[in-house]
C-alpha cells in the first residue's frame, strides 16, 4: 500500500514521499532544491500526470542541457525506477529522455518498458519509431498495434495518417484499408465527417471504399453544397475505376438539379465533357452541334455549340462561334456577355477591345461598352488612349455621375496594380469635387504607393472647406499623422473646431496631435476638458484610449492610471453611470495587461464593503483575463477562475478557456489539456482568448482543435486579415488541398453574412489559386489519365481566381501537357497556340509597360523641376 501511494504522488515529490514512507533519506536534490529543480518542477509534475506531453519534455530537456546536467536528470528517473519499477509515468519519461539524448541504453530500456506494459499504445509507438529509423519491416505491424491500443482520438488520427503513408508506399494496402475505416469512425458520423473520410480514401486510391463512404454521407441528408461535393467525388472515384458511363450519368443527374447560374455549374459541365475520351466521339458531338446551329441559328444553339467546344478546351473555336453568332444576332445580349466572358477567360484584351469597338460602332450610346473598352486599354498599358476614352465616357455623363465614374475607374486601376494611372484619374476626380475628402485621401494614398511623397503631402496640405464630414475628415487627419504632417494636421483640426468647439471626436484627435508635438500642458488641459464631455459609456471608453495614448508620448502612463484609479476610490454612490465607467477602466487595465493595478483597485474597493456583488464579479472576470506568468500570480488566477466557475456557471466555458491558458503559463500542460477539452469554442466571442487557445492547442499537438479555434476567430472578427492568414496557413499545413479550397470557396461566397474588405478577398483568391496549382502539379506528376483530367478541371479554377499575367503562360503550358497525356492532339495544339499567344501578349505588355514607365519618369522629373523653379531652387 505504501508503494502504491508513493507511486501515485506527483513525480516532483515522489522520491521524498517514498523516502519518508520507506525510512530512507531523501536525495540531495529533493532536500535542497536548487534553482534548476524549482524551474523544472511544473514540467516534471505535468509529465507525471501525462508522460506523453511532447513540449513539456522538450522544454525540460532543454533546461538541463543549458545547465549541462542532462545525466543528472536521467539519473533522478533511474533512481526512482529502481524503487518503483512499475511507475508507468516515470518509466515512459525515462525512456523518452534516453531516446532524445541518444543514449545507447535507449533501445533496451524501451524493450523492457514494452514488456512491463504491453497494453500501452504510446510505448508501442515509441518502439515503432525506433524500428522505423532502421527501416525494420516489423515497424508497420508495431504501428498497427499501437493504434489499436491507443484511446485518445487525436493521437489515433495522427498515427493513422502516418500508417496510411507508410502502408501505401510499402504495398501494405490491406493495412491501409483497415485503418481508413477506423479513421472514418474517428471523424464522426455527420455528412461532413463521411465526406472528409471519403476524400482521404480517394487520396490513397481506395475507390470502392470511397463510394461506400459517400453513400453513408448521402444518408445523413447533407446540405446542398456538401451534396454537390459528394457527387463530384463519386464521379472522380468512378472515373478512376474506369466506370466512365456511371460517372457521366451521375454528373448528368447533378446538372439536372442545378440552376443555370449555380457557381460550380461551368466546372461540372467541363468535367462531364471531358469524360468523352474518344476523339472520334468528341468530333461527332461537335459536328452535330455545329449542324444544329447552322440549321437553326438561335442563341441557344450557338451557346450549346460554344459550351461544348469550351468543355473540350477548344475555347478559341468557341469564341469564334459566339462572335459570329453575335454579329448575326446583334440584339441578343446573352451572346455579347458570353463573348466578353470568353475574352476574359482567354485573357485576350486586344481581341476584347476590337470586339467592343465593333459593338460600339453599332450602338455608340452604350456607355457600359465604352467603359469596358477603356478599362481594357488601361490593362494593356495604353495610357494615352485609355485616358482619352475615359474623358469621352465622362463627357457623356450627367455632372452628378462624372465624379462617381472617375472614382470607380481610379479604384479599379489601383486594384489592378496600376497606381500611376490611378493617381492621374484620382486627380481628375479631386479637381471635379474638391470637397470630397475621401477622394483627396485616396489620391494621397495612391501617390504614396507610387513613391511621389512630395505630391502626396501637397495634396494633404490643400485648404479644407469650413465644414466637412467628420468621419472623412478624421480619416484624412490620420493619414496626415502617419506621414508626420503634424502642424498641418493641428491647423486643420483647429480650423474645424472654430465652428464646432465642443466636438468630442475632433478634440480627441487634437489631443493625439498635441501629444505627438510634445505639447504637454495643452494636452493635459485638453484631456481634462474632454473627460467632462465623455457623458456616456462609449465616449468614456474612447476618452480612456485617447488619454492613455497622450500620456504614453511622455512615458507617464503610471500617472494616468493612478489618477484615474483614485477617482473610483471615493465615497460616491455606485450609480449605473459610475459602474459603467469602472468597468470600462477595468477593461483598459486588462487590455494593457496591468494585472497589478487592477488587483490593487479591486482590493481597495472591497475594503469599502459597499461594492455591489455583480460589480465585484465583473471586476474579477476582467482580472483573470490579464495574462500572468509569475508563479504566485498564476496560482491566484487559477484559484480565482475556479471560484468564478462556481459563482458564475453561465460563463463556465470562458473560465475553462482561461484556466487552460493559466495552467499552460504554469507549465502544467496536463491540466491545460484537460481544461481545453472542456471548452466549446462556439460559446466564445473574445478573439484574443480564442487566439491564445489556438496557440495552446497547437503547442499540445492538437492540430484539429487549433484549426477549429482559428476558424472561430475569423467568425467573430471577419475583418482581421491576420486571422485569415493564420487560419489559411493552418488549413494548408493539413495537406488536404481539397478541404482548403472548399473552405476558401465557402468564405468567398458567404456574401453579406461574412463582410470582407477587398484586401482580404484578394488574399483568399491568391491562396485559392496557389492551392489549385499545388494540386495541378501533383496530378500532372502522376502521368495517369484520370489525374490529367483532374488537373484540367483545377486549371479552370486557376483561370477564375488569378489575375497575374504570367499565370496564363503556365496555364496554357499545363493544359497542353495534360491533353498530350490524354492523347487529345487537337486540344493540345489549341493549348499550344494559346501558349504562343500568351508569350506574345506578355512580351508586348512588358514592352508597353517599360515605355510607360519611361514616360512616367520623365513626367515626374519635369514636375520636380517645375516645383523647384517655383520655390526659387535650382532649375
Amino acid at each position: 500500500m505504501r508503494l502504491r501511494l508513493a507511486a501515485a504522488a506527483p513525480l516532483v515529490g515522489a522520491l521524498l514521499v517514498g523516502a519518508l514512507l520507506l525510512g530512507a533519506p531523501a536525495p540531495a536534490w529533493a532536500q535542497e532544491p536548487d534553482e534548476l529543480t524549482q524551474r523544472s518542477l511544473p514540467l516534471r509534475t505535468a509529465l507525471h500526470h501525462d508522460p506523453t506531453l511532447e513540449s513539456a519534455l522538450e522544454r525540460l530537456l532543454a533546461l538541463y542541457r543549458e545547465a549541462d546536467r542532462v545525466e543528472e536528470l536521467v539519473g533522478v528517473y533511474r533512481s526512482h525506477l529502481s524503487s518503483y519499477p512499475r511507475d508507468l509515468s516515470a518509466r515512459t519519461v525515462f525512456v523518452r529522455l534516453l531516446l532524445l539524448s541518444g543514449d545507447r541504453e535507449a533501445e533496451n530500456e524501451l524493450r523492457r518498458a514494452v514488456a512491463l506494459f504491453p497494453q500501452q499504445g504510446y510505448l508501442a509507438y515509441l518502439r515503432y519509431q525506433l524500428l522505423e529509423q532502421d527501416n525494420d519491416p516489423r515497424a508497420l505491424d508495431l504501428l498497427d498495434k499501437a493504434i489499436s491500443l491507443e484511446r485518445r482520438p487525436v493521437r489515433r488520427r495522427a498515427w493513422v495518417q502516418r500508417l496510411l503513408e507508410r502502408a501505401v508506399s510499402s504495398d501494405r494496402r490491406d493495412l491501409a484499408r483497415k485503418h481508413l475505416k477506423d479513421y472514418a469512425k474517428l471523424l464522426g458520423s455527420t455528412a461532413g465527417a463521411h465526406l472528409a473520410a471519403a476524400r482521404k480514401m480517394l487520396a490513397y486510391d481506395f475507390h470502392l471504399e470511397t463510394l461506400e463512404e459517400l453513400e453513408q454521407a448521402t444518408k445523413k441528408r447533407p446540405n446542398p453544397e456538401t451534396g454537390v461535393e459528394i457527387e463530384l467525388l463519386a464521379a472522380k472515384a468512378l472515373v478512376a475505376l474506369k466506370r466512365r458511363e456511371e460517372a457521366a450519368k451521375r454528373l448528368d443527374e447533378l446538372l439536372g438539379k442545378l440552376t443555370a447560374d449555380y457557381w460550380r455549374r461551368p466546372e461540372i459541365l467541363r468535367r462531364r465533357a471531358r469524360l468523352i475520351s474518344s476523339a472520334k466521339e468528341r468530333e461527332s458531338l461537335v459536328k452535330q452541334a455545329r449542324a444544329d446551329w447552322e440549321r437553326e441559328q438561335t442563341p441557344a444553339k450557338a451557346l450549346d455549340l460554344a459550351r461544348l467546344l469550351s468543355g473540350f478546351d477548344r475555347r478559341r473555336e468557341a469564341l469564334d462561334v459566339i462572335v459570329a453568332a453575335s454579329r448575326k444576332l446583334p440584339q441578343v445580349r446573352r451572346l455579347e456577355q458570353e463573348a466578353l466572358a470568353l475574352f476574359d477567360r482567354l485573357r485576350d484584351e486586344r481581341g476584347r477591345i476590337a470586339y467592343l469597338e465593333e459593338r460600339l460602332e453599332r450602338e455608340p450610346e452604350r456607355l457600359d461598352l465604352a467603359e469596358q473598352r477603356m478599362r481594357s486599354l488601361f490593362q494593356l498599358g495604353r495610357n494615352a488612349a485609355a485616358q482619352k476614352a475615359l474623358d469621352e465616357v465622362v463627357a457623356k455623363l450627367a455632372p452628378r455621375d462624372q465624379v462617381k465614374r472617375l472614382a470607380e475607374t481610379a479604384r479599379f486601376l489601383r486594384a489592378q496594380a496600376f497606381p500611376s494611372f490611378a493617381a492621374q484619374v484620382f486627380r481628375k476626380a479631386v479637381d471635379a469635387a474638391p470637397r470630397r475628402l475621401d477622394l483627396r485621401r485616396e489620391l494621397a494614398e495612391t501617390l504614396l504607393a507610387t513613391g511621389e511623397v512630395g505630391a502626396a503631402h501637397a495634396a494633404l496640405r490643400q485648404p479644407l472647406p469650413p465644414k466637412v464630414d467628420t468621419a472623412l475628415f478624421l480619416d484624412l487627419v490620420q493619414l496626415m499623422l502617419r506621414e508626420r504632417l503634424l502642424r498641418p494636421a493641428r491647423g486643420a483640426l483647429l480650423q474645424q473646431l472654430q465652428a464646432r468647439p465642443e466636438h468630442f471626436e475632433l478634440l480627441l484627435a487634437l489631443l493625439e496631435v498635441e501629444g505627438r508635438l510634445g505639447n504637454g500642458r495643452r494636452g493635459r488641459e485638453l484631456a481634462e476638458r474632454t473627460r467632462k464631455l465623455a457623458d456616456n459609456q462609449a465616449r468614456y471608453r474612447r476618452w480612456l484610449e485617447a488619454a492613455l495614448g497622450f500620456y504614453e508620448f511622455f512615458f507617464r502612463e503610471e500617472l494616468f492610471f493612478k489618477g484615474e484609479q483614485e477617482r473610483f476610490v471615493t465615497d460616491e454612490a455606485w450609480t449605473k453611470r459610475r459602474q459603467e465607467r469602472l468597468l470600462a477602466f477595468a477593461d483598459l487595465c486588462a487590455a494593457q495587461q496591468r494585472a497589478e493595478a487592477l488587483s490593487k483597485l479591486i482590493a481597495q474597493l472591497l475594503e469599502r464593503k459597499d461594492l455591489p456583488k455583480n460589480l465585484e464579479l465583473e471586476l474579477r472576470r476582467r482580472l483573470v483575463a490579464v495574462p500572468t506568468f509569475e508563479t504566485e500570480e498564476v496560482k491566484r488566477t487559477v484559484a480565482n477562475l475556479e471560484q468564478l466557475a462556481k459563482e458564475d456557471p453561465a460563463r463556465k466555458t470562458e473560465y475553462s478557456a482561461r484556466l487552460a491558458l493559466a495552467h499552460a503559463a504554469a507549465q502544467r500542460l496536463d491540466k491545460a489539456r484537460a481544461a481545453l477539452a472542456e471548452v466549446d469554442a462556439s460559446n466564445l466571442r473574445d478573439p484574443d482568448l480564442l487566439r491564445g487557445l489556438a496557440g495552446l492547442a497547437r503547442h499540445l499537438r492538437d492540430g484539429e482543435r487549433s484549426l477549429g479555434l482559428l476558424e472561430r476567430v475569423t467568425e467573430v472578427d471577419p475583418g482581421d486579415r491576420e486571422a485569415w492568414e493564420r487560419y489559411i496557413y493552418a488549413l494548408a499545413t493539413t495537406g488536404d488541398e481539397a478541404r482548403l479550397r472548399g473552405a476558401l470557396h465557402q468564405i468567398l461566397r458567404a456574401g453579406p453574412k461574412l463582410p470582407l474588405d477587398a484586401k482580404v478577398r484578394r488574399l483568399l483568391r491568391a491562396h485559392l489559386s496557389d492551392s489549385a496549382w499545388r494540386s495541378v502539379a501533383a496530378h500532372l506528376a502522376e502521368r495517369e489519365d484520370d489525374d490529367a483530367l483532374e488537373a484540367l478541371a483545377l486549371l479552370d479554377q486557376v483561370e477564375r481566381t488569378s489575375d497575374e499575367g504570367r499565370t496564363w503562360v503556365w496555364v496554357a503550358w499545363a493544359r497542353a501537357y495534360a491533353h498530350n497525356q490524354l492523347g487529345q492532339t487537337k486540344e493540345r495544339d489549341a493549348a499550344l497556340a494559346e501558349l504562343e499567344r500568351a508569350f506574345d501578349n506578355l512580351e508586348r505588355t512588358q514592352q508597353e509597360a517599360a515605355e510607360q514607365a519611361k514616360r512616367e519618369r520623365e513626367r515626374k522629373l519635369a514636375e520636380a523641376k517645375r516645383v523647384a523653379a517655383a520655390n526659387g531652387g535650382p532649375p
